[in-house]
């Protein structure tokens, strides 16, 4: 099984403005993000940032929402790649959620 990682908005906005996102697209991982990543992207794009999220980044729906206590310290997006991280197990050798986030 490959290895997964999910993404928060900052890392996907450095990635497609260095650009590496074909890069990384040939690593044996999965890349996910969140439907509330997706919508800042989507404003972002709106807005008329140069921001790119490419079709092959999973987008989840969330199987329960964030809780108050994390949504008081971060915003959605954080919030929703960390609950998104814990849901698809995605863990590295000592039980930290792995995820990149700025």
């Amino acid at each position: 099984m490959n290895r997964r990682i999910v993404l928060n908005t900052g890392p996907l906005i450095a990635l497609g403005k260095v650009p590496a996102f074909e890069l990384i697209r040939r690593l044996q991982i999965d890349f996910f993000t969140t439907e509330q990543v997706a919508s800042e992207i989507s404003i972002g794009i709106e807005m008329g940032y140069s921001v790119d999220m490419p079709a092959w980044i999973k987008v989840l729906q969330l199987s329960y929402t964030t809780s108050i206590l994390t949504l008081a310290n971060l915003d959605l997006g954080e919030a929703s790649v960390i609950e998104a991280a814990l849901q698809q197990k995605t863990y590295s050798k000592r039980l930290e959620p792995f995820v990149l986030t700025s």
